[in-house]
């Protein structure tokens, strides 16, 4: 049961990945300057990590990689999602 849900967690953090490297420019419809387009680069790169952390505790369901993978993806998405009223505020 817990390797269904981090192969679940695993595609979201995926999604988000994809999402956030191929919408750097125009992220959730907004024009984004150069220097938060690196930002969400490096978003994007971060929420890579997690994926592999949350395949990896898919695959070895180890506590401590599971708790890894979580607390990496969380706090990647609660820091894009205060980033994101940034964003707005600058288009």
């Amino acid at each position: 049961m817990i390797r269904i849900i981090f192969v679940v967690y695993a595609l979201v953090l995926l999604i988000l990945t994809i999402y956030t490297n191929q919408h750097r420019r125009d992220f959730m419809g907004l024009t984004i300057s150069e220097k938060h387009q690196q930002e969400l680069a490096r978003f994007s790169v971060v929420f890579a990590i997690s994926t592999l952390l949350a395949v990896a505790a898919a695959v070895w369901p180890q506590m401590w990689l599971q708790l890894a993978a979580l607390l990496v993806g969380a706090l990647a998405a609660g820091l894009l999602g205060l980033r994101v009223a940034k964003y707005a505020g600058e288009a």
